[in-house]
């Protein structure tokens, strides 16, 4: 069996305001020498990255870019425990801790063989922010437990846990979004697109995965205008900051075709169904990530930008 640690809490799953004591097993078939301590931290927290580039001279003065990933961490519960033994030395008195070591001295003991049975009390804030993971950003709980030996390899075990969701009463309403949005069109967009006023309106701002999203595209134009297709898709897009830096990251579902290829002379409306699937993390805000989720519906213009329009909707997980 050699050297075994077992985190035995109950359940995987932990609620906001509520107190939890988690039992830690050691079992040893042999005495453990060399034993420091045996320490736990129970840490949570919210972590983005942000990918930047930078450019780099060598000593030759050739020049090269570099892609950098760039982490931030919001902590929401950060706590050590003390389970047998002494508090952690550090880095530097742990080197000249292990260095006495080698010479018969140093601070180590020996743990005996057998069961050794400890336990942890973590308590989960009342507005702690339920348990999540994107592409570039997490909200995590996890224990970690270590039994640090001086000159040896140091044993470890972590466990995760999922804070559950507080369940939200939802008040829909209607969403209506018109393109094109001066304030949030681009240059380009407004100087080579097609004169056409776009509507699109759901039937409801808030939804939880497995709805259905009843909408409506609308379309005016100034004179007739060819498109190839009208395609909708629902879109759950990350955006994190890091160390000063931004970045983002989106989830898809797939296009579904509201139009076909035709000429609009002068109006067009359509009604449609867009099957909401969890594609993504739900919406949220942190200190260090955003999560918003939209439907979106693009016209294929030939020769021309693709007038495209947004409308935000809000996902709640049950």
């Amino acid at each position: 069996m050699g050297q075994m640690i077992q985190i035995q809490s109950d359940s995987d799953f932990l609620e906001r305001g509520q107190t939890y004591e988690i039992p830690i097993v050691v079992e040893l078939d042999k005495p453990l020498k060399r034993v420091r301590n045996v320490t736990a931290q129970f840490h949570a927290a919210e972590r983005a990255e942000a990918e930047y580039t930078v450019t780099v001279t060598d000593s030759e003065g050739d020049t090269k870019t570099e892609t950098r990933t760039a982490v931030a961490y919001h902590t929401i519960v950060k706590e050590d425990f003390i389970l047998h033994g002494g508090p952690s030395a550090g880095f530097f008195r742990g080197l000249g801790d292990s260095v006495a070591t080698m010479f018969g001295g140093g601070s180590s003991g020996t743990l005996s063989a057998g069961r050794h049975e400890f336990s942890v009390g973590v308590t989960i804030p009342e507005n702690a922010p339920p348990s999540m993971e994107g592409k570039i950003c997490e909200v995590f709980y996890k224990l970690s437990v270590r039994i640090d030996r001086a000159l040896a390899r140091d044993p470890k075990e972590n466990k995760s846990f999922t804070v559950v969701p507080v369940a939200q009463q939802l008040d829909p309403q209607p969403v209506v979004a018109r393109y094109p949005d001066e304030e949030n069109t681009g240059f380009w967009a407004r100087t080579f697109g097609r004169k056409a006023n776009l509507t699109l309106v759901i039937s409801a701002d808030s939804f939880v995965p497995g709805d259905e999203l009843e909408c409506m595209f609308g379309v005016e134009t100034e004179s007739p205008m060819k498109i190839r297709a009208a395609k909708a898709r629902i879109l759950c897009i990350e955006k994190t900051r890091a160390d000063g830096h931004t970045d983002s990251s989106t989830h898809c579902s797939k296009d579904f075709t509201i139009a076909d290829k035709q000429t609009i002379d002068d109006q067009f409306s359509t009604r449609f169904v867009l099957p909401l699937e969890s594609i993504g993390p739900p919406t949220t805000g942190g200190h260090v990530f955003d999560i918003d989720w939209y439907v979106e519906v693009t016209l294929d213009v030939p020769w021309a930008t693709d007038p495209v329009i947004r409308a935000p909707i809000q996902v709640v997980f049950p």
